[in-house]
């Protein structure tokens, strides 16, 4: 049977971490699970639609978005409250109104 006999020489560069390591997450929703919310883009064109959440799935600590019950997946920028969905819906039936206004004074105009 054969001995070798080494000495080695250089250095050994290490990166990582080992063993388990448990951290808290904390994050703010706007939203929690069971909550009626409205869909913003919806509101925008003066329709109120409501959906209810039913989970909240945290891809990260700053990235999440909510499940409702259709199974849909939303953004939190893509909901809102009710009082912003109504706020949303009076803007557009003031600006309709205005258009529709504008509109009868143009055919008026043109009647004349």
């Amino acid at each position: 049977m054969a001995t070798f006999n080494y000495t080695g020489s250089g250095g050994l560069e290490l990166i990582g971490c080992a063993g388990p390591n448990n951290t808290a997450i904390f994050a703010y929703t706007a939203f929690t699970e069971g909550d009626a919310v409205y869909i913003r883009q919806n509101a925008r064109k003066g329709q109120l639609e409501k959906v209810v959440i039913k989970k909240i799935n945290f891809l990260s600590e700053v990235r999440y978005n909510y499940q409702d019950t259709f199974n849909r997946l939303w953004l939190e920028l893509e909901l809102c409250n009710l009082a912003t969905a109504q706020n949303l819906i009076n803007i557009y039936n003031a600006q309709s109104h205005a258009a529709y206004v504008l509109y009868l004074k143009n055919c008026n105009a043109e009647l004349s």
